[in-house]
């Protein structure tokens, strides 16, 4: 069982320590928590920017090969020999081995050209010959327009990017046909994989796919490049992507990522291709780090609570024991054992002296005790050799004890008269009524005679005296029996 004094130990290591502890260790978590997060957005917005000026710089040189390709001469003067006689197979087939030789091999990102005439018809084309096939396809029709992207298709099996660019005669401005350059979409997976490793450093870039994850999204989100391959082609319905689609606004913060899971991100639009970036880690594995931290300090709190609790219990235990002593010790004596003293190993402190001032009280008690006990004997032995008759009564006049003579005057016994009224006893020993009255204002007489016409012991004449003992709250009740003296007085007389 634990002491009272262990209790308000407990309490106050617990008010003192333990709560403040778990408190400092709570607030310490959640700023580590604030400051960590903070840290990996700034370094999502640090890659991502970068990523956006390594892709924009991609998208340029694109963009500028496929305006290099329609601006030469060959290819305008063929092409437009072309518009007046398609017919002619040996124009078709020199523009082909122009392209193949000529512009296809300037980068290996290349995967096609395609050249259509001022009718949308395909012409020519270095993956392979397309003779008078008449198609409407988004490469002519915003070719036609100006130098434009589409967005990634796959094509046989290989990711496609696409640059549109018109083809004009620069001496009469005529519209001769489109050029459409098409890009291995691989390379865009290439700077992606880049901007994993610059991000993750030594983390697999295979097993970026649930801890971080980079990837571009088309306007019908569906993932057009990642530095992962296990979610190309995959729809994807977050809130960067809406956001960045719907109100053109980048976000930074958390979101439920595609596998339904916490993550952290940020995100970038390219409007001009249509596309949203968006880099993200998982949050569970970014606050892994601090959760562990967490743990091992709440665990090595609880280990130092029990240790704090154990030692306190003991601490209690030892400071309570003296205290127990005491107050075991009090009640042994309380029941009579004046002889018991407590016993106290250490010699000095606070409870040394306790114990010495408790057994000096007790030495002066005892002595006290027996001095009363003595003095209440000596009073009993004065009370009962007084050859008087004798009541003692207390305040309420309660009869408290009768000596010998007032038991052998009326012939009672003690137990017949303590604990009755005095009025109840003088009325049963047949006191007159004069004397009960002069008992009964409860004021101090001497020498008050009265009749008394008690059955046992006939009429007798007595004298009585009320003296109170103040100290003792207590009166004293006289009886002298004077009939006697009062027969030889009338004889005289």
């Amino acid at each position: 069982m634990i002491s009272q004094i262990g209790k308000r130990m407990l309490l106050g290591v617990l008010t003192l320590v333990i709560i403040p502890l778990g408190l400092v260790s709570l607030i310490t978590y959640y700023q580590a928590r604030k400051i960590l997060v903070e840290q990996i957005y700034t370094t999502l917005n640090v890659t991502s920017d970068s990523l956006r000026r390594e892709l924009t710089l991609f998208l340029e040189s694109k963009k500028k090969q496929a305006r290099e390709i329609v601006v030469y001469r060959f290819l305008r003067e063929t092409l437009r020999e072309i518009n007046k006689h398609p017919e002619r197979s040996d124009l078709i087939a020199e523009l082909n081995q122009y392209l193949a030789v000529e512009k296809a091999p300037l980068d290996p990102d290349i995967y096609d050209i395609l050249v259509f005439n001022k009718e949308g018809r395909l012409t020519s084309s270095t993956h392979k010959e397309l003779k008078g096939i008449k198609i409407d396809h988004e490469y002519f029709s915003k070719g036609r327009q100006g130098i434009t992207f589409k967005s990634v298709e796959n094509i046989n099996g290989e990711r496609i990017l696409s640059v549109s660019a018109p083809i004009i005669d620069i001496e009469t401005g005529e519209f001769l046909g489109v050029a459409a350059v098409r890009f291995k979409a691989s390379a865009i997976d290439t700077i992606l994989i880049d901007g994993a490793k610059r991000l993750w450093g030594a983390v697999k870039v295979g097993d970026v796919s649930e801890w971080g994850r980079i990837i571009i999204v088309d306007r019908n989100k569906i993932i057009i490049a990642s530095a992962s391959d296990l979610f190309l082609g995959r729809l994807v319905d977050i809130e960067p992507v809406n956001r960045a689609f719907g109100s053109r606004v980048e976000m930074t913060g958390e979101f439920v990522g595609i596998l339904g899971k916490d993550r952290l991100g940020a995100s970038l639009l390219f409007e001009e291709v249509g596309w949203v970036l968006v880099a993200s880690v998982s949050k569970k594995e970014t606050l892994l780090p601090v959760m562990k931290y967490v743990y091992i300090g709440f665990i090595r709190i609880g280990i130092g609570v029990i240790a704090v609790i154990i030692l306190t219990l003991l601490l209690a235990k030892r400071i309570a024991k003296p205290i127990l002593d005491i107050s075991n010790t009090a009640d042994r004596i309380a029941k009579g054992h004046w002889d018991e003293r407590v016993v106290v190993k250490d010699k000095k402190g606070e409870i040394a002296r306790l114990a010495n001032a408790f057994n000096e009280m007790v030495e002066t008690l005892q002595k006290s005790f027996h001095a009363l006990r003595h003095s209440e004997r000596l009073k009993e032995n004065i009370i009962s050799t007084i050859p008087s008759g004798l009541l003692v009564l207390n305040k309420a006049f309660e009869v408290l004890s009768a000596n010998r003579s007032f038991c052998k005057m009326f012939d009672v016994t003690p137990h017949e008269v303590e604990g009755k009224t005095i009025d109840e006893v003088l009325t049963e020993i047949g006191i007159s009524r004069e004397g009960r009255n002069a008992i009964a204002h409860k004021d101090c007489f001497s020498d008050f005679e009265c009749d008394c016409d008690y059955p046992k012991k006939g009429r007798m004449i007595l004298k009585l005296s009320m003296t109170k003992v103040e100290e003792l709250e207590e009166v004293i009740l006289l009886f002298d029996n004077i009939t006697e003296q009062k027969r030889i007085i009338d004889l005289r007389s």
